[in-house]
């Protein structure tokens, strides 16, 4: 498979057919120079069996191709040849460094034809030990001392990964300082991500938030990666066990991926607001996966190219959290998006120069770096203010608990206040109240003035509905009005009604037949239904009927019950009371305050009719009102 891809992908470098001349390499002053403007030529060896011999009668052939920029075949098992050509036409030896600066390739060999016809061959690649490298280095370099005269170099290419390098040229006080200032830029780029990366453990020891988790796990894996990338790993971690640095590179790189996916899921909330990209993603985490398993078996120049494939299709699905991101024009939500974006285009960069793509240069693993330290960045401080402020808002809530806590006891103590002054009052006005009716008594039967006392009476009735009302109140907020279920006869019921009633001529019956019986708890009932007469003969017109329809209706659960319908039209310049506060303690409407009353009474009848297990309901007309409550025939209790 891998040599299918590698040839998909060396047709898209468009590598020319027909022979050609390569540019011969002259020394000069130049401290550096890139072999990428056509000073190599390729040959590739499907067989990896070609010997110096073949390569070099290939070469008199014209089998070579010119190479227009630097080599990259993406990942193919097969083995490459270069050739370019030095000549010194200086009268003395002049040194140079041959620098091939693509670390992770597996075997390098380097045939040296000098003017004399001799051959040299020397060796290196991530194979090799690092106490047998020619150069204690990250990377791989052969030191020439150039006789004045023609050079012929073969370069021998071969690896696991991806086939890619680039070749350069080097003066031996240029490439010294190449070396220090390499090692201290990745230096500097090494403790910046060992810094964010213990800033993130920290976090998550003390936030045990996941995010930090595995945000950390990703880091660690991509700096390792990296490192491989770069040949540290084989310097400086197994410098004497090449295998193991190899097998490295590929299984960081696999597990980085499969955490890469799955903190994105986790800080891009992919599961809520993108469902398909959540399940791409997770198909991601499965292929990189099953690739970190691939490699320990050698397989991983087979699955590579897919992961990074599935990597590409996955930057194409960027677009949709970014502009999601953005949207919200919160900070961290748009550090997040311009992160991802920027992370996005310049890792796509790396991917297609590695898969050749994209012609491969030397910016190629730098720009993938780039991509890694602009997010991490970003990214890290975007979450900091994320959840910086997140905890800010757990903070705040927190603080609204207590306060509302605090709130909630104050209530209660203002309640039980209330209550207790209530009960006070309740009992020291029934006393003097009983009195006052006692002399009313005694002084309307001497003076003989009936309509006055009936007056006073009315007036006094009033005061103890008033009392008893904010008495069975105070009872009903502290859970104290329980009802006892019993048989209750409709028949009995309505007959109390009417007989409590200030204005019994002006109601209206209807409905079914009054020897059904329920079973519920007949005083509380009876206030319900009291209260909702009552206010239904105040607020009606002098004299108009007020109506009570009574008629079988299941409930909404299907229980078998009773539906009461107290009906009555408005007084002249009253509206319809507002319905969302018309159950309210104390509430009375805008056009009622010229009329007795406390405001209490709807007020018990909805809290009284729950604790029946009834339902009181209110339907409002331009000139007219209903009040429903339906009461199941069985109490649930008794059921």
């Amino acid at each position: 498979m891998g040599r299918w891809v590698g040839l998909c992908l060396l047709l898209i470098l468009a590598v020319p057919v027909t022979a050609a001349s390569t540019t011969i390499i002259a020394l000069d002053d130049t401290p550096k120079r890139i072999l990428d403007q056509g000073e190599l030529s390729l040959l590739i060896d499907p067989t990896r069996e070609m010997t110096l011999a073949e390569a070099t009668q290939a070469w008199q052939q014209g089998r070579f191709r010119p190479l227009p920029g630097n080599l990259g075949l993406g990942y193919r098992p097969d083995a490459v040849w270069l050739h370019f050509t030095i000549t010194n036409p200086a009268d003395k030896t002049q040194s140079r460094w041959v620098e091939i600066a693509v670390p992770y390739l597996d075997d390098i060999r380097l045939y040296h034809r000098g003017p004399a016809g001799q051959v040299v061959q020397r060796q290196a690649g991530d194979r090799l030990p690092q106490s047998q490298k020619e150069l204690d280095y990250r990377a791989h370099a052969f030191k020439l001392d150039l006789q004045p005269g023609t050079h012929q170099l073969f370069l021998r290419l071969q690896t696991s990964s991806s086939l890619s390098a680039v070749v350069i040229l080097w003066q031996p006080d240029a490439f010294d300082k190449h070396l220090r200032s390499s090692y201290l830029v990745l230096g500097l780029y090494f403790s910046l991500l060992s810094t964010v990366l213990l800033f993130n453990l920290v976090s998550w020891v003390v936030a045990r938030r996941r995010v930090f988790l595995v945000y950390s796990g990703y880091l660690f894996l991509n700096a390792l990666q990296w490192a491989a990338i770069n040949g540290l790993v084989s310097e400086f971690v197994f410098p004497e066990q090449p295998l193991l640095a190899n097998l490295l590179l590929g299984v960081t790189l696999s597990l980085a991926g499969a955490l890469a996916f799955f903190f994105f899921i986790l800080i891009l909330e992919l599961k809520r607001y993108h469902p398909f990209i959540y399940r791409f993603s997770q198909f991601g985490v499965a292929a990189s996966l099953v690739t970190a398993l691939a490699t320990p078996l050698g397989h991983y120049q087979t699955f590579a190219p897919l992961l990074l494939m599935i990597a590409i299709v996955a930057s194409f699905t960027m677009p949709w959290p970014i502009v999601r991101l953005w949207r919200t024009g919160v900070l961290w939500s748009r550090l997040l998006a311009v992160a991802y974006g920027a992370y996005g285009v310049l890792l796509i960069w790396n991917i297609f120069g590695t898969l050749a793509l994209i012609p491969f240069d030397s910016w190629n693993i730098p720009i993938g770096m780039t991509s890694n330290l602009f997010h991490v960045l970003l990214l890290h401080f975007a979450i900091m203010l994320h959840y910086r402020r997140a905890e800010d808002e757990r903070k705040q809530a927190l603080e609204t608990a207590k306060q509302a806590q605090q709130a909630v006891l104050l209530e209660k103590g203002f309640r039980q206040e209330q209550g207790q002054l209530l009960s006070m009052l309740s009992h020291e006005l029934k006393n003097p109240l009983a009195t006052v009716r006692l002399t009313l008594d005694a002084m309307t039967s001497v003076a003989g003035d009936e309509p006055r006392r009936q007056r006073i009476e009315r007036a006094l009735s009033g005061l103890d509905n008033i009392i008893e009302r904010c008495s069975q109140a105070n009872r009903l907020d502290q859970g104290l009005l329980q009802g006892q279920v019993v048989p209750v006869s409709v028949e009995e019921l309505l007959a109390d009604l009417v007989a409590a009633s200030h204005a019994a001529a002006r109601l209206s019956i209807t409905g079914l037949d009054r020897q059904l019986t329920l079973h519920t708890d007949p005083q509380l009932l009876f206030i319900v239904l009291h209260n909702l007469v009552e206010n239904a003969l105040k607020y009606s017109p002098k004299g108009a009927p007020v109506t009570i329809a009574i008629s079988r209706q299941p409930g909404s659960d299907d229980r078998p019950g009773l539906r009461w319908q107290i009906s009555n039209p408005l007084a002249p310049g009253l509206a319809p009371p507002d319905p969302e506060r018309l159950f309210d303690k104390f509430y009375r409407g805008d056009k009622a305050q010229g009329k007795s009353g406390s405001g209490l009474g709807l007020y018990l009848a909805r809290g009284i009719a729950d604790t029946l297990d009834a339902d009181l309901s209110y339907r409002p007309e331009p000139d007219r009102v209903h009040f429903q409550l339906w009461i199941p025939l069985t109490s649930a209790s008794t059921s």
